[in-house]
């Protein structure tokens, strides 16, 4: 029955593809039912050159960093999206500051 095979999988691995919102495919992460959000955040986060993940929805529901993977109706094979802010938050007051300055010279 389907409900034996889904307790026998309890601690596989599964593979998940996460991608952008503009379709582009980012990256696998590999999950177990006892991974969370936020492990799935940190890994994602660790490929990223620059920018920041701000957020991962499975369709149109956000996945919450304490939420795991048995919580989720995600299968391997599965697919999840990222929201990337381009600058990461805790540099985002920098720039603030930096473009409310006076110039040093003015004309």
């Amino acid at each position: 029955s389907r409900g034996v095979s889904s307790s026998a999988s309890m601690t596989e691995a599964m593979e998940i593809a996460v991608y952008l919102v503009s379709g582009e495919r980012l990256t696998i992460v590999n999950v177990t039912p006892a991974t969370t959000g936020a492990m799935m955040k940190a890994e994602i986060q660790a490929g990223l050159a620059t920018g920041h993940v701000q957020a991962l929805l499975l369709g149109t529901k956000s996945i919450d960093e304490a939420m795991k993977v048995s919580d989720l109706d995600l299968v391997s094979g599965g697919m999840l999206q990222a929201v990337i802010a381009k600058v990461d938050p805790a540099l985002a007051g920098r720039y603030v500051l930096r473009a409310e300055c006076s110039p040093p010279e003015m004309g």
